[in-house]
């Protein structure tokens, strides 16, 4: 429960948090102290699993009064109102990653009537407006949910869950004007977490590092099982649309054993509906697609990917298949001590770890990944590309959509940006 009342001014955030317990009784989160007095963009940084999406959610509320099972001792008070009192004023506001979840309607349109959004809003959505919100990309969506917080005229506190890991540069260079703006002139109070400070910290503070906590870090990943036969995939003449939205026309790429390709482009350019086509996931409305081999999806955000109740059953049958010590695995990825947890309650960074260790033991011959560093701190991200390293080295192929390609340390030997005309341009040339 949370604590009970204490002055605390007339701060946008107030904190004292002795800790934070999960469901199964581990601390996730111990002993923070938090007070904004002014205005501002604030950073909140930690690695993969510290628990800055947890304290967002304790900050906002839904921790422990949505979240059940979660036990937060800790006083919290936004403009000296409790989370609850805030939210219900229209003063507090959390924008969650993945987006999906905040949308009300069928329609960016309907949304952003139904939200009373500005005028503002309205002019810097014009492109989206006819829009179904399904056919929107994850940062389409996050750039919809977060304008819309930014627009409202009362002073407020708006939270973020990774805004760089949905949004491309155009986009988050945008967002943090409007936010350093709204920041002065209508006393509006940011805080955001990341993985990496190098970059963001150029704009606003950094306000805390969470340290991990009882937590066993990822060691390494298990040995990639090599591929059987030779694999290829083939985009021949794809054309795709949404319903008035016309993506790709006539497209083709052809890769082959030991092929790694990016596909690169802006906020809704199409990289995951690229990748959904190259898997089969989604048809080509005229052109054809061809597969030769096993091939395995790492979608983002990961819904729809886990089938057992436990992160231990998991990876019990692919483990076992593979010649591995199902305990051994699991103390090398940093699971051991989660291995009865949901796996959905993962983060996000953690939910892509597991699938890598369950898809690298099933021995595919194609590996198709949205996004194959997002949620990951820069350890991590070593251990997934050594381990995509050699997998491609034994024959697989990758194909990967990425907002920020060069942060893979050369791993890609081709990258391609979706252009205007729904084609692709070779960005390694």
């Amino acid at each position: 429960m949370l604590r009970g009342d204490s002055e605390t001014g007339g701060q946008a955030l107030y904190a004292e948090i002795s800790k934070i317990v999960s469901p199964r009784g581990q601390v996730i989160i111990r002993d923070i102290d938090i007070e904004i007095g002014e205005p501002g963009l604030y950073w909140i940084a930690g690695d993969t699993g510290s628990g800055k999406t947890t304290l967002l959610k304790t900050l906002s509320g839904l921790i422990p009064n949505v979240y059940k099972g979660y036990n937060a001792d800790a006083l919290i008070r936004i403009w000296g109102r409790t989370p609850q009192q805030a939210a219900l004023e229209g003063m507090l506001d959390l924008v969650p990653n993945p987006p999906t979840l905040r949308f009300l309607t069928n329609w960016v349109r309907d949304e952003l009537a139904l939200n009373q959004a500005a005028e503002e809003v309205w002019e810097a959505l014009r492109p989206h407006l006819g829009k179904p919100v399904d056919v929107l990309s994850d940062g389409e969506k996050y750039l919809v949910i977060t304008l819309l917080a930014l627009s409202a005229k009362k002073s407020r506190l708006l939270m973020m869950d990774e805004p760089r890991s949905n949004l491309d540069d155009k986009n988050m260079d945008r967002i943090t004007s409007l936010i350093e703006a709204h920041s002065r002139n209508r006393k509006v109070t940011i805080v955001a977490t990341m993985h990496d400070i190098r970059g963001e910290t150029a704009s606003g503070r950094l306000m805390l590092s969470l340290p991990k906590i009882s937590k066993t870090i990822a060691k390494k990943l298990p040995s990639p099982r090599e591929p059987v036969g030779e694999a290829s995939l083939v985009l021949e003449d794809c054309s795709f649309a949404y319903p008035g939205r016309p993506l790709f026309k006539e497209l083709s790429l052809k890769l082959g054993p030991g092929d790694a390709v990016a596909i690169t482009g802006s906020n809704g350019s199409g990289k995951t509906t690229l990748l959904k086509l190259a898997s089969g996931v989604m048809k080509c409305s005229r052109g054809h697609v061809y597969s030769k081999g096993d091939l395995r999806i790492i979608p983002s955000p990961h819904s729809h990917v886990f089938f057992k109740n436990t992160i231990l059953e998991e990876l019990k049958y692919p483990a076992g298949r593979a010649g591995h010590d199902v305990g051994k695995v699991l103390e090398e990825i940093g699971l051991w001590g989660d291995r009865l947890r949901d796996p959905y309650t993962l983060s996000t960074g953690e939910a892509r770890i597991l699938l890598y260790a369950k898809h690298l033991m099933e021995g595919p011959n194609i590996l198709v990944v949205d996004e194959p560093l997002r949620g990951l701190d820069n350890e991590l991200r070593k251990l997934v590309l050594d381990s995509l390293k050699r997998f491609r080295d034994a024959g697989g192929i990758v194909l990967a959509a990425m907002l920020r390609p060069w942060e893979t340390e050369g791993f890609f030997d081709k990258v391609y940006a979706i252009n205007h005309g729904g084609g692709l341009v070779d960005l390694s040339l």
